[in-house]
């Protein structure tokens, strides 16, 4: 085991998640409650392409609402009347969040990509960590 004092008993740290000693896991657990730099020297891009596409439907959704509430209501201040108004709201509605979406999965994906070649090269984003008490 790792001889590390952090002001309670290792079986505390590790009772939901046992560490194999030596493991990586082990080391980046020991460096958050220390305080520590740590480099991201890699991103994995299906992941945060996953995530951020996510993040962009979620978006496309809440401006669809806002583009198709504008829509609604110039509808009733204007001369055209009929189907074309609401359609247009409802297609803001189901349209943007799948636009914003797979644009957002292909540019993570672009992004990631190119941030792991500049990694490579200049190795990384350094952070820094700073040592604090769980919550609980």
């Amino acid at each position: 085991m790792l001889d590390v004092d952090l002001g309670r008993p290792h079986d505390e740290l590790t009772a939901h998640h046992p560490l194999p000693q030596g493991s990586p896991r082990t080391k980046i657990v020991v460096a958050l409650y220390q305080g520590s730099h740590m480099v991201i020297r890699r991103i994995v891009p299906m992941s945060a392409a996953k995530v951020m596409a996510t993040v962009y439907a979620i978006l496309g959704l809440v401006i669809g609402a806002i583009v198709s509430l504008i829509g609604f209501a110039g509808g009733y201040g204007s001369e055209m009347r009929g189907v074309m108004g609401p359609m247009f709201g409802i297609g803001a509605i189901i349209l943007l969040p799948l636009v914003y979406g797979a644009i957002g999965f292909i540019a993570v994906l672009i992004v990631c990509w190119l941030y792991n070649w500049a990694a490579g090269i200049t190795g990384g984003i350094e952070i820094q960590t700073d040592s604090v008490e769980p919550l609980g």
